[in-house]
């Protein structure tokens, strides 16, 4: 699931890695996850990449991206 963009995995990675407390998404972090096609990113999540990442924190910094995701204008 990595971009192009090392920068950009970066910017996103802080904010879904197991490590660390969830903290809310940075405007950066928004407009990388705003140019993911999200159902076709959730297909691609194997049982590896969720040693890596917190699904949780995926799904919350989601919620700040996605349209009227938890009640959230994006």
């Amino acid at each position: 699931m990595r971009s192009k963009n090392s920068q950009s995995d970066s910017t996103v990675w802080k904010y879904v890695s197991k490590s660390g407390p969830q903290t809310l998404p940075s405007k950066r972090c928004c407009t990388v996850e705003k140019s993911l096609d999200i159902p076709c990113v959730c297909n691609l999540v194997t049982k590896e990449i969720e040693k890596l990442i917190s699904m949780d924190k995926a799904v919350f910094v989601g919620s700040y991206t996605v349209p009227n995701a938890l009640g959230r204008d994006a």
